[in-house]
């Protein structure tokens, strides 16, 4: 049985709830469906590293989607698209026909070299939900990558009292987008905060040894984890290296480049490459100096991280 949509949106993020409202503000009355990996509907990803973990409520980041008269058809995953016949199809065997298509799915994180559970790779609710768990408990966490996504877990984590130690292969924090001397002064700030900053040294390689996650460093130094918390940056995820008939399904690379076999655009697919220099847009999130989305594609740079470092006061 085919399920009809003139509107389908593969993606579950911030991206695909912008797109169906504006799809309803457009066209009243037509079936919107959205297609998401996630068994959540869209939420705010911002919150996952910052204000949750200073008190804000988890039911603040519900972005209301069916309230915009969507289907949501959650935990799935699409395996095939097929431009020709318009049709879409998931890993449920459901078979989607649309009449336009936009793919929304944002990116998927680099992995390191482990496959452990002892490694979270922060990009979901779910992965926030994991974390604070842990974050309960005496244990002594990792991060890799010197980011926007490495430093709010860092602060965050130091804030529950937590054992922190930050592998940063750039001389500082933010290197990639903050000068040099606000760069360091960030690495000092975090060393008063109790982390432990191993700047200028990179992963080498990492070891299970007596429960413990071994790091090692580009210094040929190493040192013990419980948890390890990876802020790589990602890769485009759109959809997944998934093939449709006749080719792969191109996927726009952070540059903006495409990749895959055929570089046209699908007919009556559309998806936006990121201007040159401007953020990738509100439906992606952490990256190795990057960070969630927030809505406002190449907006300003969001406040340096250590600020979560600072007392909640009421009114603020």
């Amino acid at each position: 049985m085919l399920n009809d949509y003139p509107y389908l949106i593969v993606g579950g993020g911030m991206t695909a709830d912008a797109a169906a409202r504006a799809i309803r503000e457009a066209d009243p009355k037509a079936p919107i469906g959205l297609i998401g990996a996630e068994p959540h509907p869209p939420y705010n990803r911002p919150p996952l590293s910052k204000a949750l973990w200073k008190g804000e409520p988890e039911d603040s980041i519900w972005r209301g989607t069916d309230q915009a008269r969507v289907d949501l058809l959650l935990g799935r995953r699409v395996t095939a698209i097929d431009p020709a016949a318009r049709t879409v199809t998931d890993d449920t065997g459901a078979v989607f026909r649309f009449g336009k298509l936009l793919l929304a799915t944002g990116g998927t994180p680099r992995r390191l070299p482990l496959a452990t559970d002892q490694v979270i790779y922060y990009r979901t609710y779910d992965d926030y939900r994991r974390l604070r768990e842990l974050a309960r408990h005496d244990l002594r966490f990792a991060i890799i990558g010197g980011g926007f996504i490495g430093s709010e877990i860092a602060a965050a984590l130091r804030l529950q009292g937590r054992t922190v130690t930050m592998l940063v292969p750039e001389p500082g924090l933010g290197a990639r987008v903050f000068p040099a001397d606000l760069s360091g002064f960030l690495v000092d700030y975090y060393r008063g905060k109790g982390v432990e900053m191993r700047t200028g040294e990179g992963l080498a390689g990492l070891e299970h040894r007596g429960g413990k996650v071994v790091v090692k460093t580009t210094t040929t130094k190493e040192f013990t984890a419980d948890v390890l918390v990876a802020g790589l940056g990602g890769a485009s995820g759109a959809p997944g290296g998934q093939r449709h008939r006749g080719g792969r399904v191109a996927a726009h690379e952070p540059s903006g480049h495409l990749r895959g076999r055929r570089r046209r655009q699908l007919p009556e697919c559309r998806a936006r490459p990121p201007r040159p220099g401007r953020a990738r847009g509100c439906g992606q999130h952490h990256g190795a100096g990057g960070r969630a989305g927030d809505g406002r594609a190449g907006g300003p740079l969001p406040p340096p991280s250590f600020l979560l470092f600072r007392p909640v006061r009421a009114g603020l």
